[in-house]
């Protein structure tokens, strides 16, 4: 399994469409796509990776959690 990095950043709503529309490329070239949500995206690779269910994952949104003070 193959772990790429091939998001976006920035806030969600500034960069939704574009997102959308590289996921939907990525479901018509694949038969099976799996949409999830992570803080960790190496530790949720590693867990899928034992699995073998899937070829890869790329990442495609990032964002800055933000520290509270």
């Amino acid at each position: 399994m193959e772990l790429h990095y091939d998001y976006c950043s920035g806030q969600l709503n500034e960069v939704e469409t574009s997102m959308e529309k590289s996921v939907e490329n990525y479901a018509n070239k694949h038969q099976k796509v799996k949409i999830g949500i992570t803080n960790n995206p190496q530790q949720r690779f590693e867990k899928f990776d034992k699995t073998r269910k899937w070829k890869g994952m790329i990442v495609k949104y990032f964002t800055q959690q933000l520290k509270r003070t």
